[in-house]
């Protein structure tokens, strides 16, 4: 099966850099209550955002990412311009800033889009581009 949102340990990792996941459109449920037993994949439907437990955690997909990305302030330009390339050669996805005059930094790559994605934020939030508070 493909990946289609991050992992647990990828949204504890956002969570602890002070990223709201209230809006992330999957969660991962443990219906055993157990943290020792596996969690399953679902759309974060309004039941669970209203019934926070703790074994239930948001997980966002590709598309929660790039709109948590989108209108971030690059602070050498006043805006970025995302690049997202495959790499036929390394088979890997690549992901970097660009500004105007043509400067990039930095550039992620992984062969999943997502986690290339996630790599690009986790940057971006650790280099002070992002805003904790949801707003960019």
């Amino acid at each position: 099966m493909k990946k289609i949102a991050l992992d647990i340990d990828q949204m504890k990792h956002l969570q602890s850099l002070g990223i709201d996941t209230s809006n992330a459109s999957m969660c991962w449920v443990n219906h055993y209550e157990e943290p020792a037993l596996s969690y399953e994949l679902h759309i974060y439907i309004d039941f669970f955002k209203k019934n926070p437990q703790k074994w239930i955690i948001p997980a966002f997909t590709l598309q929660d990412i790039l709109e948590l990305m989108e209108g971030i302030t690059y602070e050498r330009s006043g805006f970025p311009l995302s690049l997202i390339t495959y790499d036929y050669t390394t088979k890997t996805w690549n992901m970097g800033l660009r500004n105007p005059i043509g400067l990039e930094n930095p550039k992620v790559e992984s062969p999943s889009l997502l986690d290339t994605a996630y790599n690009m934020l986790v940057w971006m939030i650790e280099n002070g581009l992002f805003q904790k508070s949801g707003k960019n």
